[in-house]
């Protein structure tokens, strides 16, 4: 019960930290739409430069989160 109460705790944390809301907010913007099959997302042309261009956000929420889940923000 112990565990769950702390991981409870970060879960609160996580989801009222502003920084962390407005990079899932910037993600859920720019996500791709969805493919429904396995042939579709075969078939999709990605266009790199424009990925390269948006930047990191999945490695800066991954920092985030790590940061949170340690104790150190």
């Amino acid at each position: 019960m112990r565990s769950y109460l702390i991981y409870q705790e970060k879960v609160t944390r996580f989801n009222a930290d502003p920084e962390i809301q407005q990079l899932l907010a910037e993600l859920d913007r720019e996500q791709a739409p969805r493919r429904s099959s396995f042939e579709e997302v075969r078939k999709h042309t990605f266009d790199v430069v424009a990925l390269r261009k948006r930047g990191y956000a999945y490695e800066r929420l991954d920092q985030l989160t790590m940061e949170l889940l340690l104790g150190v923000r």
